[in-house]
């Protein structure tokens, strides 16, 4: 006799705007909508803000937003006072609101600020906490201060990666480096469960490559996404810079919805100010405005998940650039070319060869295709979640904690 499947539920914790069209935000959002297409009843917790095209909607899924903050609107990623005093203090206490009114199994936290709300709030009422690992601290924070203060920045990252995670009742990592990187730090390495970024695939496979010159016939390098400082866009202007000296029928096209004024001196100063265009595009246009570009760019150096970018450039099957650092799922020469980290002059010879040589760029962008095609939907990731939220919380009741610690 078949056991019917018990609805769990689920609150899903983001320190971050929601929904807004970058990796953190795009996980927690899927993630969740997998889960209540599933059948479960999903409360997700976030900031007081997301971007307004984007709707939320599902039967199963409620949205509870912290009280608004006037002052704050910030899209982009990274640390502020205005986040650690002000916003994540409200984030404790909507919370803390949720798991008082309604009946919860199970707090799934995306994140190291989400991760701490969710450990306070255990401390009163405890349920299990599922952290989602997207990246490392050691890694990311260094890239938010100058050269001065990054030492600082990497070894205050390192103490909390180290320490933080493991209080967690289960850790969900992105990707098998961040696994083993937790995993030295805690005692049990069952405690860790590897689940993968996912992409939409019908969205992003429902066009093909097709590369398009403008009426002038330059051809297009796409990047797409946020551009805080540890995307790389340094470096990538830089490469683009040393292609445009070589060539003149290039243009960047940079597809976002951050400011660019912060990089508008080092383009001046580079003599490619005109030779950039700034986009803005929704989800639905997304495809479109990657499949038309000659060669996707990819140009963060250091990170132990995998750039949704990436996959979504994938799915499209335009051929790729990219530093080797964030080449997760590229293989050189197979399905994109993957350069030693911050070699500009390598990265452009690249761009060269790849515009020079249809047939390799065809190759690749197809092979990137194929492979894309094994990535799977974020239904699939929210089945893999829901069979460890299940495994681990058979037979709990509601206010016992798994893996309860003395």
């Amino acid at each position: 006799m078949k056991t019917q499947k018990r609805s769990l539920n689920i609150v899903v914790v983001g320190a971050c705007p929601l929904p807004c069209s970058r990796g953190t935000p795009v996980r927690i959002l899927r993630s969740a909508e997998g889960l209540a297409d599933l059948g479960h009843n999903v409360h997700v917790v976030t900031y007081h803000f997301g971007e307004p095209d984007q709707a939320i909607k599902h039967d199963r899924l409620t949205l509870h937003r912290i009280p608004r903050v006037p002052f704050y609107q910030k899209l982009q990623p990274g640390p502020s006072l205005a986040k650690l005093l002000i916003l994540d203090p409200l984030l404790v206490m909507k919370l803390n609101s949720v798991l008082k009114n309604h009946e919860i199994d199970l707090i799934y936290a995306h994140h190291y600020e989400a991760l701490m709300a969710a450990l306070m709030v255990r401390t009163l009422k405890r349920r299990p906490v599922f952290y989602d690992a997207h990246t490392m601290l050691e890694t990311e924070l260094p890239a938010y201060g100058n050269v001065l203060v990054a030492p600082i920045l990497k070894a205050t990252g390192r103490w909390i990666d180290r320490r933080v995670p493991r209080v967690a009742d289960h850790i969900i990592a992105v990707s098998e480096e961040i696994a083993g990187r937790l995993s030295d730090h805690i005692r049990n390495s069952s405690q860790v469960t590897v689940i993968g970024n996912a992409l939409e695939v019908g969205h992003f496979m429902r066009c093909n490559w097709f590369p398009t010159a403008r009426k002038d016939q330059k051809k297009i390098l796409v990047f797409t996404g946020n551009l805080a400082a540890y995307q790389g866009i340094d470096l990538m202007l830089e490469a683009f810079a040393r292609l445009r000296g070589r060539r003149g029928d290039v243009l960047l096209r940079i597809i976002t919805k951050d400011d660019f004024s912060t990089y508008v001196p080092l383009a001046n100063r580079l003599g490619i100010e005109n030779d950039i265009e700034i986009v803005q595009s929704d989800f639905d246009a997304l495809p479109f405005e990657i499949a038309r570009a000659s060669i996707a760019l990819n140009p963060r150096l250091s990170m132990e998940g995998i750039p949704q970018k990436l996959l979504n450039y994938m799915a499209v099957g335009v051929p790729i650039v990219s530093f080797a650092g964030s080449a997760r799922n590229l293989t050189n020469g197979k399905n994109g070319l993957v350069i030693p980290d911050g070699d500009t002059e390598l990265f452009a010879s690249a761009l060269a060869r790849l515009l020079d040589d249809q047939e390799t760029a065809h190759k690749l962008g197809v092979a990137a295709r194929n492979d894309a095609r094994e990535v799977g939907s974020w239904l699939e990731m929210a089945r893999k979640l829901e069979g460890v939220f299940s495994n681990l919380t058979a037979g709990a009741s509601p206010i016992s904690a798994i893996g309860k610690r003395g």
